[in-house]
């Protein structure tokens, strides 16, 4: 868990970061046929690592089950870039402190690690 600093948003950073996705050329092929519900389990998850909230582990087994559905994206470094990228834009953008904002994306720097190689 990131131990943040006062309320995030969590459904709108899931929103404007799955957005971004969408309309992105590079990152888009990667999330083709996503449930529409995807940014909702995104926000779930987000709400686990911003606060500890255990709803993300109840509803869909936590981050194993999270690791198996991305697992063989197999992001290519542009790919990773641009996610890293992105992902960075949303959390500039969302409220959090800069110190929760360097915690957040490093964390989200190591998981676009994983999809590129796991």
């Amino acid at each position: 868990m990131i131990n943040g600093d006062g309320d995030l948003p969590e459904d709108d950073i899931a929103r404007d970061f799955y957005g971004r996705f969408v309309d992105d050329p590079l990152i888009e092929p990667k999330i083709q046929g996503r449930s529409k519900r995807h940014p909702e389990r995104l926000a779930l998850y987000l709400a686990e690592v911003f606060r500890g909230d255990d709803s993300y582990v109840r509803q869909r087994g936590g981050l194993p089950t999270l690791v198996a559905r991305h697992r063989g994206w197999r992001f290519t470094d542009a790919q990773r870039d641009r996610w890293v990228l992105l992902i960075g834009k949303v959390l500039a953008e969302c409220g959090a402190s800069n110190v929760l904002q360097q915690q957040l994306f490093h964390y989200f720097n190591q998981t676009a690690l994983l999809a590129q190689y796991e």
